[in-house]
């Protein structure tokens, strides 16, 4: 998935315990405050940001699954965060912190242009080389901006804007984290039910304006986000008595979903039970909150890398192939398929299976490249 808003960089340690390393600049993230906390959006979708410290609050932004923010202050049941351009208030329990954010960073961060020290006394020297003179030491943990390297030797900035140059072994990565997305136009919604619950369900109307809640979770039965409150309605949920009939594939005479021309394959043959559920499952963990095209475009994508002389002929391995798919492996892929995936998605992997592909002949997506044709929250080109 491409980076929504400007990265953060994750930390544990503070700025001003790394201030005092001697003869080294510290290089940090301008959220890095020393007197807060890093965190990471332990969700499944996204997390609402609220302008209070309430339910009824104006949503602000959204911080997405393994999103990155600073805790200013903890007031128990929320806390209030700055993450990228938002500053706001989110629900305490849906934040990982200490251990948990440390095993988070390292599924959802990705390597940028900071390294942390191992230990402390790591040297500095005046060039690339380990007879170099010392310039000075740096402290474990402490965060370092790389210029370049050259395999052995990575260049870094110090405190007077000059350069120095460490051991890539005395280093290692930081990971970078996405931060929020800040919500363009926002007034705060009035509810017109008393009833509302912890969790940030709420139910008020029959619609709703975003698919994100406090707790993170997408309900799997709505198909469009045409709503104008938060209030999923599970006692009658959306679609439920138009169960698509998969030996004539759903929207197959309909008018296109999104202005967009609906593209027919040929059926897949020679699939097996394993392949459906592999599919269904790739489907659930990178489309599980998106609407129904946007579920069988996932499982069209793979189907056109079958067919593609430049991906792998099958569905386990395109699903497999080193560096593809983030879930497979980061094991979002092993607990799908372990714990069992929605009906819907099931449904999404028989109809692309069945020749339903409203993305033709595209073979990737993702979020924010500009390009492609827009389905939900992904591009597919």
């Amino acid at each position: 998935m491409k980076r929504r808003m400007k990265p953060l960089v994750y930390s544990t340690i503070s700025a001003m315990a790394l201030s005092m390393c001697l003869n080294v600049s510290v290089f940090a993230s301008e959220y890095n405050y020393a007197s807060t906390t890093m965190a990471i959006a332990d969700v499944i979708g996204s997390l609402n940001i609220r302008e209070q410290a309430s339910e009824d609050s104006a949503i602000i932004g959204s911080l997405y699954a393994g999103s990155g923010a600073e805790i200013l202050a903890n007031y128990g049941e929320w806390c209030l965060i700055c993450s990228g351009e938002v500053t706001g208030y989110v629900k305490t329990e849906f934040l990982a912190v200490g251990e948990s954010a440390d095993y988070l960073a390292s599924v959802y961060g990705v390597p940028g242009d900071v390294m942390a020290a191992n230990y402390t006394g790591a040297p500095v020297y005046s060039a690339a080389d380990y007879t170099a003179p010392v310039l000075g030491t740096a402290c474990e943990g402490q965060q370092l901006e790389v210029v370049s390297n050259d395999g052995v030797f990575a260049e870094v900035s110090l405190y007077d804007g000059s350069t120095g140059y460490m051991a890539l072994s005395d280093l290692s990565y930081v990971p970078v984290l996405d931060t929020a997305v800040p919500t363009e136009t926002y007034t705060v919604q009035e509810s017109t039910d008393s009833t509302s619950y912890d969790t940030g369900y709420s139910n008020t109307t029959d619609t709703y304006s975003d698919t994100s809640y406090e707790d993170g979770y997408v309900p799997e039965t709505y198909v469009e986000e045409s709503y104008e409150t938060e209030a999923p309605v599970y006692e009658e949920p959306v679609y439920e008595t138009e169960a698509p009939v998969y030996e004539e594939p759903v929207y197959e005479t309909e008018a296109p979903v999104y202005e967009e021309p609906v593209y027919e394959t040929e059926p897949a043959t020679n699939v097996s039970a394993d392949d459906l559920t592999l599919l269904a499952a790739i489907i659930y963990c990178e489309a599980g909150n998106q609407p129904w095209d946007g579920k069988v475009a996932v499982g069209a994508v793979v189907l056109n890398r079958v067919a593609s002389s430049s991906f792998p002929d099958t569905i386990y391995d395109v699903i497999y192939q080193s560096g593809q798919f983030t879930p497979a492996s980061n094991g979002s892929l092993a607990s799908a398929l372990a714990n069992g995936v929605p009906d819907e998605c099931v449904q999404a992997a028989q109809a692309a299976l069945n020749g339903e592909n409203p993305v033709g002949g595209a073979l990737y997506f993702n979020t924010g490249s500009g390009q492609g044709m827009v389905i939900g929250d992904h591009q597919f080109y």
